[in-house]
């Protein structure tokens, strides 16, 4: 069983995800994959767009920068 104080940091986690609007984030995250198939590497085949790993830090890096907006905004408001 967790004691008071480790619940309330498992309560706080759980809220700082709920302020990240995380049904947003996947669909972000479909387009620019499917913008890097259909406009930027015509002359590749899907998959290996889809496992470039260049591409997966860059969208990373994006979800998690929107992430953090969101955050910030939600501090802010």
């Amino acid at each position: 069983m967790l004691s008071r104080k480790n619940k309330l940091l498992v309560m706080k986690i759980i809220s700082l995800f709920s302020v990240v609007r995380g049904y947003n984030i996947p669909i972000i995250i479909l387009a620019q994959y499917l913008s890097a198939i259909f406009i930027l590497a015509k002359n590749k085949s899907a998959l290996e767009t889809l496992l470039d790993f260049n591409l997966f830090i860059i969208v990373l890096a994006s979800s998690l920068t929107i992430a953090s907006g969101y955050i910030i905004n939600n501090f802010y408001d």
